[in-house]
């Protein structure tokens, strides 16, 4: 998700509460998914803070919203420009997006999660509902339940489950995976919806969860990953990435603790979504220009791009670790226009340094 350049660009009139016909989205869309195109392999990317090795596997794409590694190591990634759920090989010299599969009764699409990784099929969360350019309408938000080959890309909805809410980033849980948590970006709640039993229910409201009074920020509750005996997630009105400790259900089993703040002030540096890798540590997104890693001792540096300009990055807004190799790690853009120029969605393969 991006956010706030688009204001002195004229793509957000507006910055406050939304109508009652309309809950708060994050981001209006930028492209269309036809603008889908292969990668520029010509350019030498910088490394990362950490010495990373950096490859850019799309360039000037669809807005990605979301990025979420198959058991297999493929890739799907979710838009809120449109209502298909893609898939992409990265170890394809060109790597290019295949259409799994479309929602029906949605736009666009937020998180997405593993429910199953069988034999034959796997089985994935996916979130979105009716968009707008200033949000999701009332009611429309649901969890869909794709299929996909696990060898292949071509798959099929079996279910949509509805979830009153304004979903966004969501996990599955470690020892039920057919279970799922999702953030309420306006809700201030999280909630929980059994895939089998199409139970949906909230594991926790907390202040901590809302923005602050008069915030010009209605984005509360953003990315979400679930990571040991916790549920983590950033809260972009009050700008800090914390945690909550649950139990194997699920359910809340602590109280939400404030882990890091955005360590640079301003409507530009706001926390997205993230990834977490299996040291513990975090790799946030963070509107408008970085990547930011913030250790498990709550330590937080400049992890790629840069602050307070475009140079690499266009609108960083999710991340991803790879399943098959802990030292591999994506990163997602949105895109935006600058100076009449519009620059697509990005997705980079950059290289991480864990023992």
């Amino acid at each position: 998700m991006y956010l706030f350049n688009l204001i002195a660009a004229g793509v957000f009139p507006y910055f406050g509460r939304p109508t009652t016909a309309l809950t708060w989205h994050y981001f209006p869309s930028l492209y269309a998914a036809r603008s889908t195109t292969s990668p520029d392999f010509a350019p030498t990317f910088p490394p990362t803070a950490d010495g990373g090795a950096v490859r850019q596997l799309l360039a000037n794409t669809t807005f990605i919203k979301n990025v979420h590694v198959r058991p297999t190591g493929g890739l799907l990634f979710s838009s809120v420009s449109t209502n298909s759920l893609y898939a992409l090989d990265p170890t394809a010299a060109v790597p290019a997006p295949i259409i799994v599969a479309n929602m029906s009764y949605a736009t666009g699409l937020t998180g997405i999660a593993t429910l199953n990784d069988g034999r034959s099929k796997s089985l994935f969360a996916v979130s979105g509902g009716i968009h707008f350019s200033m949000g999701f309408e009332t009611g429309s938000c649901a969890v869909y339940v794709v299929s996909v080959p696990r060898n292949g890309n071509i798959g099929e909805v079996t279910d949509r489950i509805p979830v009153n809410g304004t979903l966004n980033g969501m996990d599955s849980l470690p020892i039920f995976p057919w279970i799922v948590l999702t953030a309420d970006s306006v809700g201030g709640q999280i909630f929980r919806v059994n895939t089998r039993s199409r139970k949906v229910d909230v594991i926790v409201s907390d202040p901590a969860m809302l923005g602050p009074g008069g915030s010009a920020l209605p984005i509360e509750l953003n990315g979400l990953k679930v990571f040991s005996e916790y549920v983590y997630f950033t809260n972009s009105a009050q700008g800090f990435f914390g945690r909550m400790r649950i139990d194997i259900f699920g359910s809340k089993a602590g109280e939400v603790e404030i882990l890091a703040k955005s360590s640079i002030d301003g409507m530009s540096n706001i926390f997205d979504e993230f990834a977490i890798d299996a040291a513990g540590n975090a790799y946030i997104s963070m509107h408008q220009y970085a990547f930011m890693k913030i250790t498990p001792s709550g330590k937080q540096t400049l992890f790629y791009g840069s602050v307070g300009e475009y140079t690499t990055l266009y609108q960083p807004t999710a991340a991803a670790v790879s399943k098959k190799n802990k030292h591999i790690l994506y990163l997602a853009t949105g895109g935006i226009t600058i100076d009449g120029l519009k620059h697509g969605g990005q997705l980079y393969e950059v290289r991480i340094s864990i023992p």
